[in-house]
């Protein structure tokens, strides 16, 4: 009986990532050779994950070490909830709920890759002056058309990811002639602009569940 010829461990990973890649985080250059986890940390009420929200301080910080604990190589912190039918934020709001969570991420975690979760510019530059490195965008830019020029301006990651319109209406009735063509064109078009504005660190999210 012939025995089938089973893949060597590493395998996986090696057939996944064919070549390093690499990211500029904090001015320091982060190699990356296999999957990194995100951990997501909501610092609002209404995020539709119960367990990744924590509101308070210590409750915060409780929430960073088990994710950092359980795996995780990014934290991505969210001040507003994006589940279907959720209105936008306001910035300000936005802003006052992000601030305790990056105060203890820069703090107590200072080697820790932070993204911060907003489709709001000001709140990008808020966010990565007071200590988060990457850009997390659930509207690619179409909420708000500074956010491009101040992902430009910062030098930090963007993580573009595809929604069919907005949280409050993604989910209404959502409809593709070729989902994976209409995806793809959109990623080349927006891919386009940010090499355009000098942003090379682009990381593409497909977007399960916002509009699909």
């Amino acid at each position: 009986m012939d025995t089938p010829n089973l893949p060597q461990k590493g395998a996986a990973k090696d057939t996944i990532f064919r070549r390093k890649h690499s990211l500029k985080i904090g001015g320091a250059l982060r190699v990356i050779d296999h999957p990194w986890v995100m951990g997501i940390l909501n610092t609002t009420h209404d995020s539709f994950y119960a367990k990744s929200r924590a509101l308070q301080e210590e409750n915060i910080r409780e929430r960073i070490v088990q994710m950092l604990e359980e795996g995780a190589d990014i934290i991505d912190v969210g001040a507003a909830s994006t589940r279907p039918g959720a209105e936008l934020s306001e910035p300000k709001t936005e802003m006052e709920r992000l601030k305790p969570a990056l105060r203890i991420l820069s703090r107590e975690f200072p080697d820790t890759p932070v993204s911060v979760d907003t489709y709001w510019s000001e709140v990008a530059r808020m966010a990565v002056d007071a200590g988060a490195h990457i850009i997390n965008d659930v509207s690619g830019g179409t909420i708000d058309d500074r956010m491009f020029s101040a992902a430009a301006d910062l030098r930090v990651p963007y993580i573009l990811m595809h929604i069919q319109g907005t949280p409050q209406t993604m989910q209404q009735d959502p409809r593709y002639k070729d989902v994976f063509r209409e995806v793809a064109y959109y990623f080349s078009e927006k891919m386009q602009a940010l090499l355009e504005l000098g942003i090379n660190d682009i990381i593409l999210d497909p977007g399960f569940g916002f509009g699909k």
